[in-house]
C-alpha cells in the first residue's frame, strides 16, 4: 500500500500535521532578502545606550521554551527606545530584527500567524564575533505609554526571541514583550506653572504661575556625571545625586521649587543629612537656600535659572570682620584702611573680603585686592581660613578735597559652598571726620600765686591747641580733681554730677578752633580742705561729628601738694658725695661718703629733720658719724643723721658714713631729707637722690725679695 505515490505523499502531509500538532515548529527565516546573517548593516545600531531614565526591562533571549542564549535590555530616554541584546559566552550574534509597536497585532505575520522577520522594520546582519547589539528606535514609534518589542536575533545557527508573550499561542514559540515608557520627567509648562517629575519620583520641579511667559518642554534627568564641572570650590556629588535640567539656561522671573530625594547609604563617612545642601553650576558651584527633611530624605531648594543639580555635602565656616581701624595721620590726606577676616570654623574655608567707602579714590591696594566696577569698593581674596586662624588686608584712600564724614564698610563672607552660621558678625562700618582735628591739651598750670594751703584757693588753667589736619568743631575740656578739695569758682564751666573715679569735675565748652591755633581754657578755682596731693588732670574731647586724629595727647595732669594752715613751706634737696677714689672701689676697701643738704624755701626756713644715708649691696658698715644712729633693721644698712634749722637759700654737710664692699658687683647708694613735722616739703620728687658705684676684685698680691 505504501508504494503508491500518492498515499506516500498523503502520509507525508499527515506526518508534518502530527508533527505540527506535537510541537511548535521553528520559524525558518522566511525572507526575500536571504538568510538574516547576510542582512546588510543597519542605521539604527548604535555602539552604546546613552543616558536613560526610570526602569529598564530586563528578559532573557531564548532559543527555545526552556533554553538561554543570551539577554535583551529595553529602555528609553525622553527621544529613542534602545534595545540591547547581550549573548551568552562563546555564542556570537549573527543577526538582529525588532518589531516596536502599541500592540502585539501590529507584530508583521505571515496568515497563520508566524513572525514575517523581513518586514520587521529594524534588521541587520551582524558579524561573526558580535557579543552586543544596541538598537535606537525613535520613541515615535509607540503612541501609548507602554511599548510593544519583538526582539528577534540569531544566535549562531539558531533563532532566539526575547522572552514574553507568544506572538501567535499555540502555532509557534516566538515571543514579544512590552516596556513601561518612563516620561523621564518631561512635560510642558506654561505661564500658569505645573510640577515635572522623574518617573522614579526622586526629583521634583514646581514652578509657581508667573514664572514663565510661554510653555517650555521642561526635562529632568538623572544622570551619573555633569559637563563641565568645575574644580573650584571643591563639592564631591553624592551618589545617585545628580540631574541634568533642561532646557539649560532656562530662566524664572519667579523662583521654582526643586526638591531632591537621596538615599542615606550613599552618604560619605563622617557626612550626616544635615551637612547636605543643593549645588548648581554657575560658572563656580553656587550653594541653593535649601532645607532638609531628614525623616523623608528629601532636600528642597529655591531655583532661579536652569542648570546641572546636585547634592553635595555643604560645610559650615562662620566669618567674622574682627578688626576695622581707620587711620589718618595728622597733616595727610592718605586715609589708611585696616581690616581682618577670622574664621571660627568649625571647617577650613576660603571667602571674600568686600570694602566698600562713601568718598574719596583708592590710592594702593594689597595684591589679592581688585577694585570693583562701582568704583569705591575693593573686593580681597581670603584665603582658605583654618578654624581660628586671622587674615588681614591694607588699604589706602585718597581723601584729599573731601571735607565731612568717611563711612567705610568691610564684608566678609566664605565662599558659596560653606554654610556661616552666624551672619551677623560678618561686616563692621566706622565712620571718619577726615578734615577732623587733632586737639591736645599742651599744658596744664597752676595759675595762683603764693603755695597751695589748707583754707587758700587754687587757680588752674590748661591751653588747647588743634593740630590739624582740619578744623575743630568745638568741643568740651573736662577738669577734674582728686584729693580733698572742693569746687571754687568754675566760671563758664559746669559742675560734673558724680565723677567717678575722680572727687570733683567740671565740663568747660570748646569753641571752634582753627589749625595751628590754640586757647586758654578757665580758670577756675579749687579750695583745699587738708594736707596733701591734689591731682588735677585737663582732658579734651571733640564735639560730635570731629574725629580725633590723636588720642594720645588730649589729657595732661598736676599733682601739687597742699599744706596745713601755718606751716613752713620748704625744698629740701640732698647731694651725695663719696671721699674716696674710683679705683680703692673694690673688695676689702673703706668708702666714705657723706651728703650735703640745701633749702631752696617756699619761701620759708626750715625747721630741721632728718637726712637717712642708705647702702643696698654685698657691704659690711665701718664707721659712722657720732651724731647719727644705725638702723636696728639687720636686713639693710642704714643710718639717720639729724638736722637742724636752715634758712632759705642755704646747705651745709650732715653726717657721714664709711662701709666695706665684701663681694664684687652694683652697690647703690641714696639719700633723702625728710622735713619735720611742722614743716611741710613742696616739691618732694627732689628730696632724694642715688649713685650705684661698681665694685670690682681687690688688687692683686705682689710678692717679691730683695736682690
Amino acid at each position: 500500500m505504501l508504494s503508491n505515490p500518492r498515499v506516500k505523499r498523503l502520509a507525508a502531509f499527515v506526518l508534518v500535521a502530527a508533527l505540527g500538532c506535537e510541537a511548535p515548529t521553528t520559524p525558518a527565516s522566511p525572507s526575500s532578502d536571504g538568510q538574516p546573517q547576510d542582512w546588510p548593516p543597519s542605521q539604527g545600531v548604535v555602539a552604546e545606550v546613552p543616558a536613560v531614565c526610570g526602569e529598564a526591562t530586563e528578559v532573557g533571549l531564548m532559543l527555545g521554551p526552556d533554553l538561554r542564549s543570551g539577554s535583551v535590555e529595553v529602555t528609553n530616554n525622553e527621544t529613542h527606545l534602545y534595545v540591547k541584546y547581550r549573548s551568552d559566552p562563546g555564542r556570537s550574534i549573527l543577526a538582529t530584527a525588532v518589531f516596536v509597536g502599541d500592540s502585539p497585532d501590529q507584530i508583521p505575520t505571515t496568515r497563520r500567524g508566524l513572525p514575517r522577520l523581513f518586514r520587521f522594520p529594524y534588521k541587520s546582519g551582524h558579524p561573526r564575533g558580535t557579543s552586543e547589539v544596541v538598537w535606537e528606535i525613535p520613541l515615535t514609534d509607540v503612541t501609548g505609554d507602554e511599548a510593544v518589542v519583538a526582539a528577534f536575533a540569531q544566535v549562531g545557527l539558531r533563532p532566539s526571541w526575547g522572552d514574553g508573550e507568544p506572538i501567535s499561542p499555540g502555532r509557534d514559540w516566538a515571543t514579544y514583550l512590552t516596556h513601561a515608557v518612563m516620561d523621564c520627567g518631561a512635560g510642558p509648562i506654561g505661564p500658569e506653572g505645573g510640577d515635572v517629575s522623574t518617573p522614579d519620583g526622586r526629583a521634583t520641579l514646581s514652578v509657581p504661575a508667573g514664572a514663565l511667559t510661554e510653555a517650555v518642554d521642561i526635562t529632568i534627568e538623572p544622570v551619573d556625571e555633569l559637563p563641565g564641572l568645575p574644580t573650584v570650590p571643591p563639592v564631591a556629588p553624592i551618589e545617585g545625586g545628580m540631574w541634568e535640567l533642561g532646557p539649560d539656561g532656562l530662566e524664572f522671573l519667579v523662583p521654582s521649587t526643586l526638591a531632591l530625594q537621596y538615599e542615606e547609604a550613599n552618604l560619605p563617612a563622617g557626612v550626616s543629612e544635615d551637612d547636605l545642601g543643593v549645588f548648581i553650576i554657575n560658572g563656580i558651584f553656587e550653594r541653593l537656600n535649601s532645607t532638609i527633611d531628614t525623616d523623608a530624605n528629601t532636600i528642597t531648594a529655591e531655583i532661579e535659572h536652569f542648570s546641572g543639580a546636585l547634592i553635595a555635602p555643604q560645610f559650615e565656616a562662620d566669618f567674622e570682620v574682627d578688626l576695622l581701624d581707620l587711620t589718618l595721620p595728622p597733616g595727610s590726606t592718605d586715609l589708611q584702611v585696616e581690616a581682618s577676616v577670622l574664621n571660627h570654623g568649625p571647617f577650613p574655608a576660603p571667602g571674600e573680603l568686600v570694602i566698600t567707602f562713601s568718598e574719596g579714590a583708592i590710592v594702593n591696594i594689597e595684591p589679592t585686592c581688585v577694585q570693583l566696577p562701582e568704583g569705591m569698593a575693593v573686593s580681597c581674596t581670603v584665603p582658605a581660613l583654618d578654624p581660628g586662624v586671622a587674615e588681614g588686608f591694607g588699604l589706602v584712600i585718597d581723601v584729599s578735597g573731601v571735607v565731612g564724614d568717611i563711612a567705610v564698610t568691610a564684608t566678609a563672607t566664605p565662599d558659596p559652598v560653606w554654610v556661616d552660621p552666624d551672619s551677623n558678625n560678618n561686616q563692621r562700618e566706622s565712620t571718619i571726620d577726615v578734615a577732623g582735628s587733632d586737639l591736645q591739651v599742651s599744658s596744664l598750670a597752676l595759675s595762683s600765686g603764693g603755695p597751695p594751703i589748707v583754707g587758700g584757693l587754687m587757680e588752674f588753667t590748661a591751653q588747647v591747641d588743634n593740630l590739624g589736619p582740619g578744623a575743630a568743631n568745638g568741643g568740651t575740656v573736662r577738669f577734674q580733681a582728686e584729693g580733698a578739695v572742693v569746687l571754687g569758682d568754675v566760671g563758664n564751666c559746669t559742675e560734673v554730677v558724680d565723677p567717678q573715679p575722680a572727687d570733683v569735675a567740671i565740663d568747660c565748652a570748646l569753641d571752634p578752633l582753627g589749625v595751628r591755633s590754640l586757647v586758654q581754657v578757665g580758670p577756675f578755682n579749687l579750695a583745699p580742705q587738708s594736707a596733701g596731693d591734689v591731682t588735677v588732670s585737663a582732658i579734651v574731647s571733640p564735639a560730635p561729628g570731629n574725629t580725633d586724629g590723636n588720642p594720645g595727647n588730649d589729657s595732661e595732669s598736676l599733682t601739687v601738694t597742699v599744706a596745713a594752715p601755718g606751716a613752713n613751706q620748704v625744698d629740701l634737696e640732698p647731694f651725695n658725695e663719696l671721699l674716696d677714689a674710683n679705683d680703692g672701689r673694690v673688695i676689702g676697701a673703706t668708702i666714705s661718703w657723706r651728703a650735703q643738704i640745701s633749702n631752696f624755701g617756699a619761701p620759708d626756713p626750715s625747721n630741721g629733720g632728718i637726712l637717712v644715708y642708705e647702702v643696698v649691696g654685698a657691704v659690711t658698715l665701718d664707721t659712722v658719724d657720732p651724731a647719727c644712729t644705725v638702723s636696728p633693721d639687720p636686713s639693710i644698712v642704714a643710718v639717720e643723721c639729724p638736722f637742724g634749722p636752715f634758712a632759705v637759700f642755704t646747705d651745709d654737710w650732715i653726717g657721714s658714713i664709711s662701709f666695706i664692699p665684701t663681694a664684687n658687683g652694683d652697690v647703690t647708694l641714696s639719700v633723702e631729707a625728710i622735713p619735720t613735722a611742722t614743716d611741710t616739703e613742696i616739691d618732694p620728687d627732689d628730696n632724694r637722690q642715688e649713685t650705684t658705684i661698681l665694685i670690682g676684685p681687690p688688687p692683686p698680691r705682689v710678692v717679691g725679695g730683695s736682690g
